[in-house]
């Protein structure tokens, strides 16, 4: 049996456009956030961005009440943007 030999070109190719679709997936999501977070100020908003230098890749919120807007308190129901944009279809 020949013993398999890999195209190094050819996984280089691949491990590229894997990258490229991965960082276009992490934006998609970070713009769906930014579309589904709660706007008062606007500032979740503009603190919602893609981190695609990070491995693995994410989707960060920087504004102070983003995680209890996310998730909610004792006297605040929640208003999820993160897992709502992380869970919307889209094609790749």
């Amino acid at each position: 049996m020949a013993e398999y030999v890999p195209d190094e070109k050819g996984m280089a190719a691949l491990a590229e456009f894997i990258d490229s679709k991965m960082d276009d997936v992490t934006e998609a999501i970070a713009e769906d956030a930014r579309w589904y977070a709660h706007v008062r100020t606007g500032t979740m908003q503009e603190s919602t961005y893609a981190d695609k230098v990070s491995r693995p890749r994410r989707v960060v919120s920087d504004s102070d009440h983003s995680y209890y807007n996310e998730v909610g308190t004792e006297k605040m129901a929640a208003n999820p943007f993160l897992q709502p944009a992380l869970f919307q279809e889209r094609e790749l």
